[in-house]
């Protein structure tokens, strides 16, 4: 596995990672067609409104896929979920990447 680059987005794709998506639920579409382009499997998780147990659930699977190599994008607006599972956060404002970075810092 070696970093893809997303040029849309100006940024490289590491490997092994959990990238934590933030924008507008309209821009959710856009962005992640932009970004399937580029990506041969990503996989999106989208974590709302669960409970403390299903929310376990899905940071244990997370990280599962983090050890197997994969690249997985979470989209969520808890930011307390998103601090402490992902490695990065990238936030979109009007279909542009506005922040990516340490999760404390951008998010």
């Amino acid at each position: 596995n070696t970093p893809i680059s997303l040029p849309q987005f100006n940024v490289e794709l590491p490997e092994a990672c959990i990238i934590g998506l933030l924008s507008g639920r309209e821009e959710k579409a856009d962005v992640l067609a932009a970004i399937e382009r580029h990506v041969p499997l990503v996989r999106v998780n989208e974590v709302i409104e669960q409970d403390a147990f299903e929310k376990a659930l899905v940071a244990v699977t997370l990280a599962k896929s983090r050890r197997a190599g994969e690249r997985v994008f979470v989209w969520s607006n808890d930011l307390e979920f998103l601090l402490a599972l992902v490695d990065e956060v990238w936030w979109f404002d009007a279909g542009t990447l506005a922040a990516k970075g340490d999760p404390r810092e951008v998010a």
